[in-house]
């Protein structure tokens, strides 16, 4: 049941947006998995299952939090609590993560961050088509493409970021095709840092 929220989390995650201020602090994103996070543990409370804590999460996490304490002490600055908060909501998300071990569950989770991927590379196809058709606010400036990420920076790093996850198990024609798209895109987005980790990828493998 965890393992089927999951992917239901990411399948609905590209949708979770508010163009503004409000989503460049990714506010609504982290307010959809603070929610996630409630039903996740709630599941395990309900169903009395044991939850595995690794013991180095909770090192890094508490080594974060005193540089981050420690560093806002010394330097007179107020400590930034929202992305404190973020860093627990990531925390506490990848410990759910680590209890979900079983391959029944692992394969469902990859279909999820996969059809986050698709969803992704379709809206980035639609501003896309947008520009070229002349339907969008700029025209022929195909490199500042977002879609609901808020800056084309943003898009280029989640797409990069994706490639593991659609060459695990064996590759399958759709696997390949998002690939496809997720190459298409950093290429078009221009994004140096996505470009350098590409080039870098491509020399290692």
């Amino acid at each position: 049941m965890l393992a089927q929220l999951f992917k239901w989390f990411f399948a609905l995650l590209p949708f979770v947006y508010y163009y503004g201020v409000l989503d460049a602090s990714g506010t609504p994103r982290l307010l959809f998995l603070c929610f996630f996070l409630v039903l996740g543990f709630g599941i395990h409370l309900f169903k009395n299952q044991e939850l595995k804590i690794p013991k180095t999460y909770g090192l890094i996490f508490l080594i974060y939090l005193l540089t981050c304490c420690s560093t806002s002490i010394i330097n007179g600055n107020f400590i930034d609590y929202i992305e404190l908060v973020k860093r627990g909501a990531y925390f506490l998300f990848f410990i759910l993560i680590y209890n979900l071990n079983d391959a029944k569950s692992e394969s469902t989770l990859l279909e999820g961050v996969q059809i986050f991927i698709g969803i992704s590379l379709f809206f980035g196809l639609t501003e896309f088509l947008l520009i070229a058709l002349g339907e969008a606010p700029v025209e022929n400036v195909f490199y500042a493409i977002s879609t609901t990420f808020s800056h084309k920076n943003i898009f280029a790093s989640v797409l990069l970021l994706s490639i593991p996850f659609c060459l695990l198990n064996k590759i399958k024609p759709a696997q390949l095709i998002l690939i496809s798209g997720i190459l298409l895109f950093c290429l078009l987005l221009q994004t140096r840092s996505v470009l350098l980790g590409l080039f870098i990828a491509g020399i290692y493998f």
